[in-house]
C-alpha cells in the first residue's frame, strides 16, 4: 500500500511540474539591468541566466537543488549564471547559512521582479537568456529526481540555443 501512494505522489509531482512550467517568448531585456544584478551579473556576461526567487522560510528539500545550481555553474560556467532574488540582504544571510547556498544573491525590496515574472509562490526559478527572453518558468521541487531533471532541461536550452546560432550563422553565409 505504502508503494503505491509513493508511486502516486511521484507521477502526481511529475504531472504538476510539467504543467506548471510555462514556456512563454517576450521581451524583458529592461526588466534587469546589469546594476539590478549588482554589476558583474548582468543578462549579457552569459547565455542563460538563472533567477532563483526564495525566502529564509522556503522548503529545506526544494532548495536541495542548490546543489544542481553548482553543477550547472561548474560545467557550463561560460554560458550560465544561477542568481539568488530575496526581498532583503537580512534574508540572504539567513539563506546563505541556513541551506549551505553558494550563490550571488541580488535583492528585490519592491517586489518589481515578482511582479514582472508574475511569481506568485517561493522558492521559484526562472531561466533568462541574454536577450530577456523568459524560456523556462517553474516552482521548485522537493524530489530529488526532478531537481536531477532540471539540469538536463537547461542543457537542453543551451543546446537549443546554440543550434539556433549555427543556423543563423550558416544562413547568414549564404
Amino acid at each position: 500500500m505504502k508503494n503505491r501512494v509513493w508511486i502516486v505522489l511521484f507521477f502526481l509531482s511529475i504531472t504538476l511540474n510539467f504543467f506548471l512550467v510555462i514556456k512563454i517568448k517576450t521581451s524583458n531585456a529592461d526588466l534587469i539591468t546589469p546594476k539590478k544584478l549588482g554589476g558583474e551579473y548582468s543578462l549579457n556576461k552569459t547565455v542563460l541566466t538563472v533567477l532563483v526567487f526564495m525566502s529564509k522560510w522556503s522548503c529545506d528539500l526544494c532548495l536541495g537543488e542548490s546543489e544542481i545550481w553548482e553543477k550547472l555553474v561548474n560545467n557550463f560556467s561560460d554560458q550560465i549564471q544561477v542568481v539568488g532574488v530575496v526581498k532583503d540582504s537580512s534574508e540572504k544571510e539567513i539563506i546563505k547559512e541556513k541551506f549551505k547556498i553558494n550563490i550571488p544573491f541580488i535583492t528585490d525590496k519592491k517586489g518589481k521582479l515578482l511582479k514582472k515574472y508574475n511569481v506568485k509562490l517561493l522558492p521559484f526559478k526562472i531561466i533568462i537568456t541574454k536577450k530577456g527572453d523568459v524560456v523556462y518558468k517553474s516552482p521548485l521541487s522537493s524530489l530529488k529526481i526532478i531537481q536531477e531533471n532540471f539540469y538536463f532541461q537547461v542543457a537542453e536550452i543551451l543546446n537549443k540555443i546554440k543550434v539556433n546560432n549555427l543556423m543563423y550563422q550558416y544562413q547568414n553565409n549564404l
